[in-house]
């Protein structure tokens, strides 16, 4: 018989030098249950279970048991690693869609369908959203450009813009003038500095009497412009101060478009009346008989 020293009573007992010791115990060992016909009992060893599976016994698995490979995951988490990639052709439908770039959304959103059919590429709604935007985009701006190309083509607009324009560049021009309104002319004659219109009743160089829209539809040169001139400018000077022109003490001036304010739409020539010894005029010269 084997006695337990004093000591730690948790101690395995020690063997007696006549005894062989046998073999090691397992820690892990579970010893079975005695049977019922007084046999030996018996001892079976298992290995550790995985952490959160439970042994035999029902006890879990020590904490940082690690699983076995290939132990699939919990239900319900994701695999991300079989997302397929965002198509980039549909995101770009999509930002021109939003942009109104017309036909460019509309074939990027066709290409990203046929790029998405077969669920390779995600992003089909991108592609779908490009394609409606483009369809969209395009039939606003036709209809936009058809409406102008028919404001454009209409003769109204054409003769109402020509009138405003045409208005604007006399004010800028200073022949604006009406007939006997006074002005001063430019230093220079050359300069197409603009006329200067001033009041009739303080000194002044010269005073409106012909204010004349050429109906020639091409340019008639200087030639020509002296022409229309003598006929404007001469015909009427009697009639307007009283005397004829070659027994007057009062000379003409008058302005006519360039070639280059011609290409603009200049048709107006204005004639004026000055003294032929260049002094200032006081007053109308109208019916004055000078």
């Amino acid at each position: 018989m084997t006695v337990q020293p004093p000591g730690d009573p948790f101690a395995a007992p020690t063997p007696r030098p006549d005894q062989h010791p046998g073999p090691q115990a397992d820690p892990h060992a579970h010893v079975s249950a005695q049977p019922a016909h007084g046999g030996a009992p018996t001892t079976t060893t298992e290995a550790p279970a995985p952490y959160g599976v439970p042994t035999s016994d029902g006890a879990p698995a020590p904490y940082g048991t690690p699983a076995p490979y290939g132990t699939p995951a919990p239900y319900g988490a994701p695999a991300w690693d079989q997302r397929a990639p965002l198509d980039g052709v549909s995101i770009a439908a999509f930002v021109t869609g939003l942009l109104t770039l017309t036909l460019i959304p509309l074939g990027l959103g066709i290409a990203g369908i046929v790029r998405t059919k077969n669920g390779a590429r995600r992003g089909r709604g991108f592609a779908i959203t490009g394609v409606v935007l483009g369809a969209v985009s395009t039939l606003v701006w036709g209809l936009i450009i058809a409406g102008t190309m028919a404001l454009l083509s209409s003769d109204t607009f054409r003769d109402t813009f020509a009138e405003g324009y045409t208005e604007g560049f006399n004010e800028s021009t200073g022949t604006n003038l009406a007939v006997g309104d006074c002005f001063e002319p430019p230093a220079d004659l050359t300069s197409g500095d603009p006329l200067e219109h001033v009041d009739c009743a303080v000194p002044h160089t010269a005073e409106t009497y012909v204010v004349h829209d050429i109906t020639a539809d091409e340019f008639p040169g200087l030639d020509g412009m002296d022409t229309i001139a003598q006929e404007q400018c001469l015909g009427t000077f009697d009639d307007y101060v009283g005397a004829p022109y070659e027994e007057s003490e009062l000379d003409i001036l008058y302005f006519s478009p360039t070639e280059l304010t011609w290409a603009v739409g200049d048709r107006r020539m204005i004639c004026g009346i000055i003294a032929y010894d260049g002094s200032m005029l006081e007053g109308s010269i109208a019916g004055s008989g000078r």
